[in-house]
């Protein structure tokens, strides 16, 4: 993603149709809209007849349309962060954006069935014709240990937080597993009040990176 970030920053001096339309590729992979359209319809306004006018329009009518996608929270299996605090904290960030309306559903057995299993296709089914086009499946894993700081084991106890977040994509339409994406968080606290906050700042960048993992998967 980061080169995405930098890219811009290069170019924005310069002016051309082609230049104009990466630039405003860049910032639409990383979820920027506003600048995104600012570029994209820098060309169009140009009344560019070129391939990049073409794709700019197309870019503009995906930005200005929210899809909606759904969003179910897998219960975790052990105790950590609180299932409440971890889905407000994914919310939250989500929120956001201004590409997508995130819809928080619930978990249900139909929405936990199988990827083949007949429940499970007619539930991805029934969610297409409620307009939701991607439904992301989220669970965490996380455990903290305590370990000793400083020469021989004499120094102050840190707590290693470990936490791992996963998600799998599933397309409403094609009714099928389309990505997963897992990212493993480790960091080490000296002071217990750290750990609450780490671990929603480890949240909250995994969120952050959900929206461009689902737009470079076509999904806008």
């Amino acid at each position: 993603m980061a080169q995405f970030l930098l890219a811009p920053k290069k170019y924005e001096s310069k002016t051309t149709p082609s230049i104009d339309y990466f630039i405003g590729s860049c910032y639409a992979y990383v979820g920027d809209k506003a600048r995104a359209l600012k570029y994209f319809e820098r060309v169009v306004t140009n009344k560019n007849s070129s391939q990049e006018g073409e794709k700019s329009q197309l870019w503009i009518q995906k930005l200005n349309r929210k899809l909606n996608v759904g969003v179910v929270f897998i219960s975790p299996s052990n105790k950590g962060i609180t299932e409440a605090n971890f889905q407000n904290s994914i919310m939250s960030a989500l929120s956001k954006n201004n590409l997508y309306n995130f819809v928080l559903m619930p978990e249900t057995s139909s929405s936990l069935g199988a990827d083949k299993s007949s429940t499970f296709q007619k539930f991805l089914e029934e969610q297409n014709k409620n307009n939701i086009s991607v439904i992301i499946y989220l669970s965490q894993d996380y455990s903290t240990r305590k370990f000793a700081v400083g020469e021989l084991g004499k120094g102050d106890v840190a707590d290693q937080i470990r936490l791992q977040i996963s998600s799998k994509i599933y397309s409403t339409k094609k009714k099928s597993l389309i990505n997963s994406f897992e990212k493993v968080f480790e960091n080490s606290s000296i002071i217990n009040a750290n750990i609450n906050s780490i671990s929603n700042q480890n949240i909250s960048r995994y969120s952050r990176m959900l929206i461009p993992e689902l737009i470079s998967l076509g999904i806008l």
